[in-house]
């Protein structure tokens, strides 16, 4: 196999992966919802998907920054926005399940969501150095944040309570 099959057989893999993964996130977060109302409504089943549905974003997540991209900045912003993305939903999986230690990647994923979000307006907006980012984004990253603030809320009211 020549070089330039290669490379194309690598494009369109990656290409098809990309849009895999993109679909399955947006399966995810559906499932997501629902098992969010089913856990409001104290149904066990809830907390179960909710768990599995968080897990399954962690790993898309994780897969979709190891996509290959043309330029350093490029991949290092796609490889510290999606690796922050899973930190932070797996610390969201430790504090919904209550799980010991849950606390310290739920802190780290917050951390590195606002380092992300800096480097992104840095990169994007003030240097101009990367082509990857889009409102999307800026978006995903910030719903995220916001998802994380109501989560971390929620679990020092429950505290507070019992």
């Amino acid at each position: 196999m020549a070089a330039s099959e290669k490379n194309e057989f690598l494009a369109v893999a990656a290409e098809f992966l990309e849009n895999t993964l993109v679909k399955t996130e947006a399966l995810a977060i559906i499932l997501l919802l629902i098992s969010l109302r089913l856990d409001a409504m104290k149904i066990e089943a809830g907390k179960i998907i909710l768990s599995t549905t968080l897990i399954t974003l962690a790993v898309i997540y994780f897969l979709i920054a190891r996509l290959p991209v043309s330029t350093n900045y490029d991949k290092f912003i796609l490889r510290l926005s999606y690796y922050s993305y899973s930190i932070s939903i797996v610390g969201m999986t430790f504090v919904i399940n209550a799980w010991p230690g849950g606390e310290l990647p739920f802190e780290a994923g917050l951390i590195a969501l606002f380092i992300t979000l800096l480097a992104m307006i840095i990169l994007d907006k003030v240097l101009k150095k990367v082509t990857i980012v889009h409102a999307a984004d800026y978006i995903r990253t910030l719903v995220i944040l916001i998802l994380l603030g109501i989560l971390y809320y929620l679990q020092i009211f429950n505290r507070n309570i019992s």
